[in-house]
């Protein structure tokens, strides 16, 4: 006999996915970053960043150079 699931009434069955979406609506303030073997330091102030602060990457293709820069929290 099969369990029963429950389906959402909302019509939304992965709310992470959603979740997702709306955090791109805010605006966020981006700080540039160090990244030196496993340590995550601000690039202006040379102290280090929290252990679950997230660095993100961006690609410039014309230069061919790699930056780092990290997000401040939200705001609507």
């Amino acid at each position: 006999m099969a369990a029963w699931k429950a389906v959402p009434r909302h019509g939304l069955t992965d709310n992470h996915k959603t979740y997702r979406f709306f955090k791109n609506l805010y605006d966020y303030q981006e700080k540039p970053a160090l990244l030196i073997t496993k340590h995550k330091l601000d690039a202006a102030t040379g102290q280090h960043l929290a252990k679950n602060q997230k660095v993100f990457r961006h690609f410039n293709y014309q230069t061919q150079q790699t930056t780092y820069f990290y997000r401040t929290n939200e705001q609507l």
